[in-house]
């Protein structure tokens, strides 16, 4: 699922919910929407979609009469979780997992070999690359940088779901 239809899905989701709480759509983001002092929006990880491991993406919020991403003090979705939050987090990602597909062996092979002009030790960014592919055992702490993981619109909309039931606690936080 693709950047633009990622953000059909999340629009749908959340923006009658941002609506309804007196936000608008922010101009200067794909998706995003802003209400003085706040913006929040969603960024597409940098990976893209990649047709073994998905994508992803991490919801943003920004603080301070701000109206174009990075302008102002932007703290990730994550910062504003509990450990049970965090948890279940957690939980949703790796029902994400299960469904990604390992690359083939040739593929493997193929980014080793376009990995090993640039890199000393091409095997190292293959181990990071293949370990994406695994249930993640280590528990999410605030400061990770957490991408949400998806590969198709049920994904999409458990991750609504959970970021809506949020969304109240979030807006009243910063």
């Amino acid at each position: 699922m693709k950047s633009q239809e990622l953000h059909r899905h999340l629009r749908a989701a959340l923006g009658p919910w941002f609506r309804q709480e007196g936000f608008t759509a922010a101009k200067r983001t794909p998706l995003g929407w802003s209400r003085d002092p706040l913006l929040i929006w969603i960024q597409i990880d940098a990976r893209g979609w990649d047709q073994y491991m998905g994508g992803g993406f991490f919801l943003n919020v920004q603080s301070g009469n701000c109206v174009e991403p990075w302008s102002a003090p932007t703290r990730r979705f994550q910062e504003f979780l509990t450990d049970d939050e965090l948890e279940e987090m957690r939980g949703l990602q790796n029902r994400v997992i299960p469904k990604l597909q390992l690359p083939p062996r040739e593929f493997i092979q193929q980014m080793r070999a376009t990995l090993a002009k640039t890199s000393e030790d091409p095997d190292v960014l293959i181990e990071s690359y293949l370990s994406l592919f695994k249930p993640v055992e280590t528990l999410f702490r605030r400061n990770h940088d957490v991408s949400l993981r998806y590969w198709d619109e049920v994904d999409v909309a458990a991750w609504g779901a959970f970021i809506l039931r949020l969304l109240p606690r979030i807006v009243a936080e910063p």
